[in-house]
């Protein structure tokens, strides 16, 4: 999205795209947030973790088998399901 800078005496109201666009951005920006909030949570309460299964996203397998870009989306949830 291309940005318009505005100050107080020149205020530019957004068009409806626009303010898709920001939307889209501000939700994009709360979601890794709250990816980064868990990381932390993650690497705080490590030692707990060890050895617990965990749910894996990656984009692809590598030619050997291996997940391509892998995060950790979920631990431990067959304890409470």
């Amino acid at each position: 999205m291309k940005r318009r800078k505005m100050n107080q005496s020149n205020k530019i109201p957004l068009t409806q795209q626009e303010s898709e666009e920001l939307a889209r951005e501000i939700q994009i920006e709360r979601e890794r947030k709250e990816h980064y909030k868990k990381q932390l949570e993650m690497l705080k309460n490590k030692k707990k973790l060890i050895g617990k299964e965990a749910t894996v996203k990656y984009f692809n397998l590598t030619p050997d088998g291996i997940p391509r870009f892998p995060y950790v989306i979920n631990v431990d949830r067959f304890s409470y399901e």
